[in-house]
């Protein structure tokens, strides 16, 4: 697909990426539904300190899942659109083998160093070794996702991903309830819940990856992989270590706990940021097209986010004037601590969704690279700020450090994209809904015991950003509307 500055903005186009959106949207909506309900499922028989060492687990997983990627993120934006059948063969292909020899060994040789790792890491001796068997499984069956999620993205195949992710929340709920309730594993039923859900996105993958699966490695992909491998290597290690060690330093400093709170806290973020995901892969290919015209004013791109903007700054605000009666009840009271940082996630996904002008004419216009550089840069300060803030505040110094690396890429982002081009500022209502929330969370403070108070502050502080929503919502159905495109039905 490729557009012209008249047809971005033809309501045509626009329909069309409703469609699209719907469908990506539908699946992290059943997805998002079914994590919701389980968090009472779950915590009814687990506790923080069940969660701390599955969050501590699976952020080992995620340091070494980085091995099967290996920059191909960056080359299908690059390259993928425009090449022949024949030429993406080649491109999955080598990215699909390349993957396996590097990751599928360092996988196995960690699993067989586990029991040392853990004797002289202390903080990972807490972790059972099946539990940590099982995930290293998952790591191994879940990167040709990463490579099927670009193509179904890529080329709009939005009702196949709806299809896979749906299997695999559902088959994943399902085993971990039996798991729970039938089998009485407790948290090894996480273990395995998540497993069995990685070997559904397997199947998913392949189904995906084999029409374009040859037994050959080109060495012309190889090297354009090296050319950005070197940096976006990096900068996922970095990215993956991070992860690992917000979990690994709240685990020492404060206790395993306090790291299963936090790790139930990112639980309301991921939640919210399901159907930005579902934006983001409806509109990408969108903005990619945006970012090629001389200029654009990424008029699709604004629109579909602006409604994103609006939608996470009221959850925010939700969740800074009653997060602790709606955990509480949610958890069983279990996990009602948490509550003081959800607010600020959602200042979190703000930011960190903020400048999808600006990245996109990064990617569209060859300088991956450049973006690369970015998250090393960001991600060293971000782990410098988790050995300084974390000691002193525990998880919300955690979520500080996170804060300050987002900004700090985001800002970058916005820099290197204005010496390529001109770039329409596009982030007000990000700066308008961590105000609101941030405000939210100030003035809440004195009226934790007056519930009709903080009603009137809820209604007043979202008024504008239910307006904006509003607005957008109904331009996006008038253009559905005209175009006579029905909503997707699974």
């Amino acid at each position: 697909m490729t557009l012209t500055n008249c047809e971005s903005k033809s309501p045509s186009v626009a329909s069309k990426l409703a469609a699209r959106v719907s469908w990506f949207f539908l699946a992290t909506a059943v997805q998002g539904g079914i994590s919701f309900v389980m968090v009472p499922v779950i915590t009814y028989v687990l506790g923080p300190r069940e969660f701390g060492i599955f969050a501590l687990m699976t952020g080992v997983g995620g340091l070494l899942s980085l091995f099967g990627s290996l920059g191909t993120g960056y080359l299908y934006a690059e390259h993928f659109l425009g090449l022949s059948v024949s030429n993406r063969r080649e491109l999955v292909s080598t990215t699909f083998w390349m993957g396996a020899v590097c990751l599928v060994p360092i996988t196995g040789l960690v699993l067989g160093l586990w029991p040392a790792l853990a004797g002289y890491f202390t903080a990972l001796a807490v972790i059972p070794y099946v539990g940590a068997s099982l995930i290293f499984v998952s790591v191994v069956a879940c990167y040709p996702w990463s490579l099927a999620i670009e193509i179904l993205v890529l080329e709009g195949r939005a009702q196949l991903y709806a299809t896979i992710i749906v299997s695999q929340a559902v088959v994943s709920a399902i085993t971990t309830v039996v798991g729970l309730y039938v089998l009485d594993w407790g948290i090894f039923a996480m273990f395995l819940g998540y497993s069995v859900g990685t070997l559904a996105l397997l199947l998913g993958s392949m189904v995906v990856l084999q029409p374009y699966l040859e037994w050959s490695i080109k060495h012309v992909w190889i090297k354009r992989a090296a050319r950005i491998g070197g940096a976006v290597t990096v900068a996922n290690l970095l990215e993956s270590l991070q992860s690992f060690l917000e979990r690994y330093l709240l685990s020492v400093q404060a206790g395993i706990v306090q790291t299963g709170l936090y790790s139930h806290s990112q639980q309301y973020k991921n939640l919210v940021s399901l159907p930005l995901k579902a934006a983001a892969r409806g509109i990408w290919p969108i903005s990619l097209d945006e970012a090629r015209l001389p200029r654009s004013e990424f008029l699709l791109t604004k629109r579909t986010w602006e409604i994103g903007y609006s939608a996470v700054a009221i959850a925010g605000i939700g969740f800074a004037i009653f997060g602790k009666e709606l955990v509480a009840l949610w958890t069983h009271d279990r996990f009602t601590e948490a509550y003081r940082i959800i607010a600020l996630w959602m200042v979190f996904v703000l930011v960190q969704n903020a400048g999808k002008a600006q990245t996109a004419i990064l990617y569209a216009t060859g300088n991956s690279m450049r973006y690369a550089k970015l998250m090393v840069g960001s991600a060293v300060a971000g782990i410098v700020a988790l050995f300084m803030l974390v000691p002193s505040f525990g998880s919300t110094g955690v979520l500080l450090a996170l804060l300050l690396q987002q900004i700090l890429l985001r800002m970058g982002v916005q820099y290197v994209a204005r010496t390529i081009r001109r770039s329409p500022f596009q982030d007000a209502w990000v700066f308008i809904g961590c105000g609101g929330i941030i405000l939210a969370l100030v003035i809440v403070e004195p009226l934790s015991g007056e519930v009709y108070l903080r009603v009137l502050l809820f209604l007043a502080l979202v008024v504008p950003f239910a307006m904006q929503l509003a607005r957008l919502v109904l331009s996006v159905l008038h253009d559905r509307a005209n175009r006579g495109i029905e909503l997707p039905v699974l």
